[in-house]
């Protein structure tokens, strides 16, 4: 499957910047065990963590999973 482009410049920038706020919210909770060190807690920090990568990822490649199903976004 080929990763076609489907967003513009402005749609790029902005998966870039929520993509690095994200992975770093992800980060600085898994470093700081907040909320919680549980299974669940764990597990949520980590999902955002590699969240905050594909985001940052589809910035880089101008590529958008959603649009890429059919659905119009705004960006």
């Amino acid at each position: 499957m080929a990763l076609t482009c489907n967003i513009n410049s402005k749609g790029r920038m902005l998966r870039l910047i929520a993509g690095f706020f994200i992975f770093f919210g992800g980060t600085i909770l898994f470093v700081t065990n907040i909320p919680g060190t549980g299974t669940g807690w764990r597990l949520f920090q980590i999902f955002l963590t590699l969240l905050g990568v594909f985001i940052m990822f589809e910035g880089v490649m101008g590529w958008c999973a959603v649009r890429a199903m059919g659905i119009k976004t705004k960006f």
